[in-house]
């Protein structure tokens, strides 16, 4: 199996280095791609006028990744709500780290989202916990507070983010690869 993981505003593919997580998401046999967004490290601006669905879409099938799970943090949800949305089936399962723009979405179009997900948000940050509530009704939502943190969970609980996501992407059965960073289409 393999993951793609998105990165928050203040962020670039190199978080997840810096992490450990491509390791250790490397390291239980799941191929790990952490990209740089449009506009972040070392990936240039946007110039197409697709979607952000299509242009995500289209970035996991440039990557040759096999309905990964997607890992998007806070403004990545730009990315990953749209995608989960209108091609639910070109993913596996997402881990839902406080992501901006959820509640932006009816409750009754979450209800309607038929895909493995896990919601995470740090204890201390109220607009993470006001995007789980709207989450939560994806039917089968796996859920996890973080406690004592804030928005970037990932950053101040690493270990405890890195047991929850591998938790879940084993039950919902993703396993097996290596791990890379992408920026601006070229791997490092």
């Amino acid at each position: 199996g393999s993951a793609l993981l998105l990165h928050g505003q203040r962020y670039t593919s190199n978080t997840w280095v810096d992490l450990g997580t491509l390791t250790t998401l490397s390291a239980a046999g799941i191929r790990a791609v952490a990209v740089d967004l449009p506009s972040y490290g070392d990936s240039g601006p946007r110039h197409d006028h697709e979607s952000d669905a299509d242009f995500t879409k289209a970035l996991i099938e440039a990557l040759h990744l096999d309905r990964p799970t997607l890992i998007a943090p806070s403004m990545s949800g730009k990315y990953a709500i749209p995608l989960v949305l209108e091609y639910p089936e070109v993913v596996n399962g997402w881990v839902a780290v406080a992501p901006v723009g959820a509640t932006k979405i009816f409750n009754d179009v979450w209800e309607g989202l038929e895909l493995a997900t896990m919601v995470v948000w740090g204890q201390n940050d109220r607009m993470g916990e006001a995007g789980a509530k709207y989450l939560q009704h994806i039917p089968g939502a796996q859920s996890f507070t973080v406690p004592n943190v804030g928005h970037a969970c990932y950053l101040e609980a690493t270990d405890i983010f890195h047991r929850e996501i591998l938790r879940f992407m084993v039950s919902i059965g993703t396993g097996g690869g290596t791990a890379a960073t992408v920026a601006g289409g070229r791997r490092r």
